[in-house]
């Protein structure tokens, strides 16, 4: 019976992460694309359909007629076969070897390469995050890379908080003249004659209050009746 019941358990563990997963995706991507949306048209951030252009031109470059439209393009980036696929790296990239050739990426392999190296780091925060993705990824950001921590479930729930205080601490005042509160009405759209403010003084330890008409709001005017209630 004990492995049969510890089936849905497990089960139902494996469905929650995968919620959690996919949440996580979906607040990245949600962020990443709006960053997108607001960089410039020669930011780093490429989506899949820039990606695609600018494999397929780099492919196509030595055959175009006119060059002058992406040469641009060909003195930025080059590309690196590895495999199957083609990778986008630095013109200026060299001969180095696959462990040293940093390349770009697009957006929509931005979560799974982060997923990997976050788990890698044992979900190491934004510094220890951005300095393993560097090594390997060009156009990665930090803010990129901030994004992601910030969307990670793990990591909020392991996230710092301040000690919550014990129930409420109220300020005590023992004895009569010790603390006060002053409190000034403004009635000037009903004044009363020449008085146009309401200076309210309540005592905090006897909880004693005495209301004064006034003149003025200046400073002056409020000290001359402040310690004029009768038991100063």
């Amino acid at each position: 019976m004990a492995p049969s019941a510890s089936r849905p358990a497990g089960a139902a563990g494996a469905a929650q992460a995968k919620v959690v997963l996919e949440e996580h995706r979906r607040l990245f991507n949600a962020a990443v694309t709006k960053l997108v949306n607001a960089q410039a048209s020669n930011g780093t951030m490429m989506k899949p359909a820039r990606y695609d252009y600018i494999v397929s031109h780099l492919r196509e470059f030595p055959n175009l007629a006119n060059k002058d439209k992406d040469h641009g393009v060909a003195q930025a980036y080059r590309t690196q076969t590895v495999g199957e696929s083609e990778w986008i790296v630095p013109a200026k990239a060299g001969t180095r070897s696959l462990e040293e050739l940093r390349r770009y990426v697009h957006t929509g392999e931005l979560f799974e390469l982060l997923l990997t190296e976050h788990l890698v780091c044992g979900h190491g925060k934004h510094t220890t995050l951005h300095n393993a993705v560097s090594a390997r990824y060009t156009n990665i950001t930090r803010k990129v890379v901030d994004l992601f921590c910030q969307s990670c479930p793990s990591c909020i729930s392991k996230r710092h908080r301040p000690p919550g205080r014990e129930g409420h601490k109220p300020i005590l005042t023992h004895g009569f003249g010790v603390r006060g509160q002053v409190d000034l009405i403004d009635y000037q759209s009903c004044a009363d004659g020449e008085y146009k403010w309401l200076l309210v003084y309540v005592d905090h330890g006897i909880k004693w209050c005495d209301v004064r008409p006034l003149k003025s709001k200046k400073v002056r005017a409020q000290n001359a009746h402040i310690p004029q209630h009768p038991l100063a």
